[in-house]
């Protein structure tokens, strides 16, 4: 299938690769001058700002029943992977972080398999081989080229865990809900969220912003502005104007993005972090490549709130 609306399409696509590979130096950028609770918090109130008043229009036109998976997704796509990426990237770098994100895909398809009753052949099960052990390398391996255990590395591995059973829900559940009705409704939810962490944690340092914090709370917004809310938007749009397999292809893209920001920012990375980069866009490659056009999850059209 060709790409449509070439233009449009590149423009979706380059801003994304950008957004989103952008998003972890966001990330680090906002821990400097505030707590991963805060930090989070501002990230998911500042997309609420944006998207609320469009879900006032569309949450009327959502069935009823459909409201709680909405409720859901907004958890695991948004809220849950926001507060646990500020937390791990408080002890490991941007760029570390970036990479382990590249496993949403693996996550989607065993999640697929184990709950959803999907297939995965014995090619896939080579990539999801080779993405696993090449995430060892960053989840044990420190800055120091020696073995360390790494938890919060994991506290990352949890959150996509979190888009990959998201993906699968979308998938299942939502297919026949319009898509910009589920994202802002979904985004909105996940800032009710974070005001009522604001609120009962006390507004006031929120509200005081010394001169140090307002490069950190301008990074915040942004991440929350462009990569939670408008970011969704111009994802539903490259699906539909372009086909999946070209649309899954951010996959690869982010990661990089992430590691260069990482590097012009003085993290260090040793050889095995960049093998283990490697080897976990080889099995997302390997994913799908050799996936049957039904299971592809992670990228579907049919798929309506993909990760932030």
């Amino acid at each position: 299938m060709k790409v449509k609306n070439n233009y449009k399409v590149w423009f979706y696509f380059i801003a994304l690769v950008l957004i989103w590979g952008s998003s972890f130096i966001l990330i680090k950028n906002g821990l400097n001058g505030y707590t991963v609770w805060q930090a989070a918090t501002i990230r998911l109130v500042s997309a609420f700002l944006v998207m609320f008043f469009f879900a006032i229009r569309h949450i009327r036109k959502i069935p009823s029943e459909k409201v709680p998976v909405i409720l859901l997704v907004s958890l695991l796509s948004m809220v849950f992977p926001s507060y646990l990426f500020s937390i791990a990237q408080s002890q490991i770098s941007s760029a570390l972080a970036g990479i382990l994100n590249a496993l949403v895909p693996m996550f989607t398809s065993i999640l697929g398999l184990l709950f959803f009753r999907k297939s995965i052949n014995k090619l896939q099960w080579l990539g999801l081989a080779i993405g696993f052990i090449s995430a060892s390398f960053l989840i044990l391996i420190n800055t120091g080229s020696t073995f360390s255990l790494n938890e919060y590395a994991l506290l990352i591995i949890i959150a996509t865990i979190c888009y990959g059973l998201n993906f699968n829900i979308v998938k299942t559940y939502l297919s026949d809900v319009n898509s910009l009705h589920v994202t802002t409704i979904a985004v909105s939810f996940s800032g009710i969220f974070g005001f009522l962490f604001l609120f009962f944690s006390g507004y006031e340092s929120y509200i005081k912003i010394s001169e140090q914090q307002v490069f950190p709370l301008l990074s915040l917004i942004t991440l929350g502005v462009l990569g939670t809310a408008l970011a969704q938007f111009m994802q539903n749009q490259l699906i539909q104007k372009s086909t999946a397999v070209f649309a899954s292809s951010l996959t690869y893209l982010i990661p990089v993005v992430a590691v260069l920001w990482g590097v012009l920012d003085g993290e260090k990375l040793v050889f095995w972090h960049y093998l283990g980069m490697l080897g976990i866009l080889i099995g997302v490659l390997i994913l799908n490549k050799f996936g049957k056009s039904k299971n592809n999850l992670a990228y579907d059209k049919k798929t309506k709130v993909l990760h932030v």
